[in-house]
């Protein structure tokens, strides 16, 4: 634990300390009074904002609203058309039948229903799909008639306790300020669509760590980016890994699922969470970056200058997530991580046996399998490449990090191409 807490102070609690600062500068800038961080990346930081609010008498309201990807677009689903297959056929990490149809939080006897509609076998329903599968399957899922009469239930039948809620918190009241820390804004466009549709006239702003992808309309609002955005710092995406990020700022509790209108109260349903590893990493991660953010100096942040923070956060960036030691590294060794919007398929942070994953990570290999392989097999990828490269010794470390790096470099080159 020990361990735990003076990562939370040496890594996190800076790291997260600048692009705080800057939320809260921001704020005093632009005269807002009222910030919601959304949950669950937003637990930490709104902590953090609340200490600073407090140790430097900032008259800004700090809120928690509970809301996830999954809560907020299915509301949105009967009413947006198309769209609504792009966000619930997304490729992630180990893509399955049983992922994709936990997107829409269905029961076992809805997924035997739609599995019997579209011809699928129950019993596989665990199995990894490839590229040239998971093509086939989306469009099996398209066309079936359970599958979108699911869709639709589920959307109508949340969108109401979904607006009262969102209702209940504020929401209504004036302009919204947001903050989460990335990567493409979609929450951001699902709550503006929620509220526009109820009548809402008031402006929508959101505060992110960085984005990778350009906002999806002007509906949406407004987008301010701390460290990167789609259009700019290529080195610094290759750099970074965003998923490492998550897992540093993840609250210690489930996701939220929908909404539940109990007393007259709407409350937030919340994912069952019994990965005791990873709510113990949160709490003592969390408890040593607050630690240093009471410790830090009132000069820190009356002083704070947005270019010398990007310039700082670079560089811990650069020593802690691109190239860790292999002490900080073995404490993601029991931690789990998912990258789709339900939570599930979990994958560990750092593999036992992470030889065949990293030589996945080599540039030449990826490449092919872009071009060549992709449709013929499974190539497992992994949480923190970056990561599981500190394992090695020099020269293979050395190797590893560069192959990662170049890769990433002209993914995200390729990226704000088409982004543009």
């Amino acid at each position: 634990m020990e361990e735990l807490s003076s990562y939370g102070y040496k890594v996190v609690g800076p790291l997260m300390a600048e692009y705080v600062y800057w939320i809260l500068k921001e704020c005093i800038r632009n005269k807002i009074e009222k910030i919601y961080f959304l949950a669950r990346d937003g637990y930490l930081l709104k902590e953090m904002a609340s200490l600073l609010c407090e140790k430097n008498g900032l008259n800004i309201e700090c809120r928690y609203l509970y809301c996830s990807r999954i809560a907020l677009r299915t509301p949105t689903y009967s009413f947006i058309g198309e769209e609504a297959y792009e966000y619930l056929f997304y490729p992630s990490l180990n893509i399955t039948l049983r992922l994709l149809l936990n997107r829409l939080l269905l029961n076992i006897e809805e997924i035997r229903k739609v599995c019997e509609d579209i011809g699928a076998d129950i019993e596989n329903i665990d199995r990894e799909l490839n590229t040239d599968e998971f093509e086939v399957l989306k469009q099996k899922l398209k066309r079936s008639p359970v599958y979108n009469k699911y869709m639709l239930d589920k959307s109508k039948s949340g969108y109401k306790n979904t607006v009262e809620y969102l209702r209940q918190e504020g929401l209504f009241e004036s302009d919204v300020v947001i903050v989460d820390v990335g990567w493409a804004g979609t929450m951001q466009h699902s709550l503006a669509r929620l509220l526009k549709r109820e009548g809402y006239k008031g402006k929508i702003e959101g505060y992110y760590f960085g984005m990778y992808h350009a906002a999806k309309s002007e509906e949406a609002g407004i987008y301010h980016t701390f460290y990167f955005d789609f259009s700019n710092h290529i080195n610094r995406k290759a750099q970074f890994d965003n998923k490492l990020f998550e897992i540093m700022l993840t609250a210690p509790h489930g996701m939220t699922l929908f909404y539940e209108c109990r007393n007259g109260e709407y409350i937030p349903v919340l994912q069952e969470y019994e990965m005791k590893e990873e709510i113990n990493f949160s709490v003592q991660v969390h408890k040593g970056a607050l630690s240093y953010l009471n410790d830090s100096p009132d000069e820190s942040f009356r002083s704070f200058d947005t270019e010398n923070a990007q310039k700082r956060v670079c560089k811990l960036i650069g020593k802690h997530i691109m190239e860790p030691d292999r002490a900080e590294v073995e404490l993601f060794r029991r931690v789990y991580f998912s990258d789709d919007v339900f939570n599930s398929n979990l994958s560990k942070v750092i593999e036992d046996d992470p030889g065949d994953i990293i030589k996945n990570n080599l540039f030449y290999y990826r490449i092919l399998n872009k071009l060549i392989f992709r449709k013929k097999e499974k190539i497992k990828q992994t949480i923190w490449p970056y990561g599981i490269a500190a394992l090695y010794s020099n020269p293979k470390k050395i190797w590893y990090r560069l192959n990662i790096y170049m890769y990433e470099y002209i993914k995200y080159f390729l990226l704000r191409k088409r982004e543009r």
